[in-house]
C-alpha cells in the first residue's frame, strides 16, 4: 500500500518544512505592533499562521500563538494547512494588514477549513508600571453553538445579577480590554439577559498583576464533556484550559492483566462504595463519574472486599475523559492512566494503539488495505513499546487490515483485524495478552 496513510508526526513535520523565510526590502520602521492568532475551526487539522512566508505558529483547534511584535509595515498574513492525501500544504486564507506601532492585532480563524472567515480583533498594546496591581482582561466568544452570552467575572460565591455583567458577547465578538484588580475570580457565562441560565462556569482561578490575558470561549470537542471550554491565553502564548466546573470528569476501567483475577472496584477507604463489580480480564467499562482531583481505587476479589488485589489512583480535571488500565504480570501489576485520543479531525481518520501485552516488550504494527497480504510490499511498521500509547496514525477513509508482528519480522502475533473508517473517525486498539505467550489479541476499544 502506498500513500494511503502517514503518522500525525510526519504530517506536522511536512508543515514545518513548508515554512520558509523570505527577506523583504522595507524602509526603516518607526515602531512595532503585536500580532497573534486563534484557531476556532472545530475539527481542523493543524494550521500554520504565517507573516508572509515565515511561520509564526502552528495552531491546533482551540490553539493560539504568542503575541509577536513586528515592524510597522504592510504584510500579508497567511494561513496554510495540510489536507491529508495532498502532497503540499494548501493556503486557506490570506489577509493583508498594515501593522501600526503600539497596536495589538488578534487574527481569529472561524467557519469552514477550506474557506475560513478571518476576523481581526484590535486594541492598543498594554504596558504596565512596576507598581500596578491590576491585570488586563479581554473576553472573547468563539463558540458557534453557544448563542449570545453575558459575561460575569467575580469572586467565588458571587451569583450573577443582571446589570453587574462585564459585558455581552455574540459569536465572533470580543469585549474591549478592561483592567481588573489581581486576585482570584470565577468566570461565568449566562444566556443574554438571563443570569439564572448559566451556560458555563470556571473554577476559582488566580490572576497575577501586570499581565494581559485573553479569556475566550470555544465549542468543546470530543475530548471535552462540557459543550463550552474557555482558554486563558497570556501575552507570551501561555495557554491554560478552563473547563466547565459543573461537568465532573469520567473514567473507564480497562482490565489488561491476564494474571489478575476478576475484581470488584471500590473508590472509598472503607471499601463500601462499589464502583464496578466483576471486572474481568479484557473488559473495558462504560464511563463512570469521578471527582475533580485525586481518585483512589481498590481492586478486591469478587464478593470479598477483604482480599485486596490492586490499588491505584487517577488525578482528573473537570470535564475530562480518563482511561485507567491495570496491566502487568502476577503480583507486579501496574496502572496506565491516560486521556485517550478522541478529537475528530475532519480531513482524516485517526488510529492509536495501546500495547498492554506484557509477554511482548516490543511489537511491530502494520496497516494494509483490507484483503491485501502482509508482505514485503506492506506499509512501514510502527514500533510499539509495551505500556506506551503509539503515536497517532492518520488514514484515508476506507477498509484496512491491521497486524501485530514480532519485532523486526513479519511473523504474525495477531491479525488481520479489519477496521472500517470514515473521515473524522478516531479508533483506539488495545493489544492484550493471550494464554499463548507467543501471540496477542488486537481489540478495538468500544465507543463509550
Amino acid at each position: 500500500m502506498t500513500g494511503r496513510f502517514i503518522r500525525a508526526a510526519a504530517a506536522v513535520a511536512l508543515l514545518a518544512l513548508a515554512a520558509c523565510t523570505s527577506d523583504s526590502n522595507f524602509p526603516d520602521p518607526t515602531g512595532k505592533g503585536t500580532v497573534r492568532a486563534f484557531n476556532a475551526i472545530k475539527g481542523s487539522p493543524s494550521v500554520l499562521f504565517k507573516i508572509e512566508e515565515r511561520t509564526i505558529e502552528t495552531l491546533s483547534y482551540k490553539g493560539s500563538s504568542a503575541g509577536a511584535r513586528w515592524d510597522d509595515f504592510q504584510y500579508n498574513f497567511n494561513f496554510d494547512t495540510l489536507i491529508f492525501g495532498e502532497s503540499a500544504v494548501r493556503r486557506i486564507a490570506s489577509v493583508p494588514l498594515k501593522v501600526d506601532a503600539t497596536r495589538d492585532y488578534t487574527f481569529v480563524l472561524t467557519g469552514e477549513l477550506t474557506s475560513p472567515t478571518v476576523t481581526i480583533w484590535e486594541a492598543d498594546e498594554r504596558t504596565f508600571d512596576s507598581a500596578d496591581t491590576v491585570f488586563e482582561a479581554r473576553f472573547g466568544h468563539l463558540s458557534p453553538v453557544l448563542g449570545d452570552v453575558d459575561v460575569y467575572f467575580a469572586a467565588d460565591g458571587t451569583a450573577p445579577v443582571l446589570g453587574e455583567e462585564i459585558g455581552s458577547l455574540g459569536f465572533g465578538d470580543v469585549l474591549a480590554p478592561i483592567d481588573i484588580e489581581a486576585g482570584d475570580y470565577v468566570l461565568t457565562l449566562t444566556a443574554a439577559d438571563d443570569p439564572a441560565d448559566v451556560l458555563y462556569q470556571s473554577s476559582i482561578v488566580s490572576y497575577a498583576p501586570r499581565a494581559s490575558v485573553f479569556l475566550v470561549a470555544f465549542e468543546g470537542d470530543e475530548t471535552d464533556l462540557a459543550p463550552t471550554v474557555v482558554r486563558r491565553t497570556n501575552a507570551l502564548g501561555g495557554v491554560a484550559s478552563l473547563p466547565d466546573i459543573r461537568f465532573p470528569p469520567t473514567v473507564r476501567f480497562i482490565h489488561a492483566s491476564i494474571d489478575l483475577p476478576a475484581s470488584d472496584i471500590y473508590d472509598d477507604e472503607m471499601l463500601t462504595s462499589l464502583v464496578l463489580a466483576n471486572h474481568a480480564f479484557g473488559d473495558v467499562s462504560a464511563p463512570f463519574e469521578i471527582v475533580v482531583g485525586g481518585n483512589n481505587f481498590t481492586y478486591t476479589a469478587v464478593g470479598n472486599n477483604t482480599a485486596t488485589q490492586f490499588e491505584g489512583s487517577v488525578l482528573a480535571a473537570a470535564g475530562t475523559r480518563n482511561h485507567f488500565a491495570v496491566h502487568g504480570e502476577d503480583m507486579a501489576q501496574v496502572q496506565l492512566s491516560y486521556i485517550p485520543t478522541l478529537r475528530s479531525v475532519s480531513t482524516v481518520a485517526q488510529l492509536q494503539v495501546i500495547h498492554l501485552a506484557v509477554a511482548h516488550e516490543t511489537l511491530d504494527f502494520y496497516v494494509v488495505d483490507a484483503g491485501m497480504p502482509l508482505g514485503d510490499e506492506s506499509s512501514q511498521a510502527q514500533v510499539l513499546t509495551y505500556s506506551f500509547p503509539s503515536s497517532v496514525i492518520s488514514l484515508e477513509a476506507g477498509s484496512y487490515d491491521v497486524y501485530a508482528t514480532v519485532r523486526g519480522e513479519t511473523t504474525i502475533v495477531d491479525g488481520p483485524l479489519q477496521i472500517d473508517v470514515a473521515l473524522g473517525d478516531v479508533v483506539e486498539i488495545i493489544i492484550f495478552d493471550t494464554v499463548d505467550p507467543t501471540s496477542a489479541e488486537l481489540r478495538v476499544t468500544p465507543a463509550p
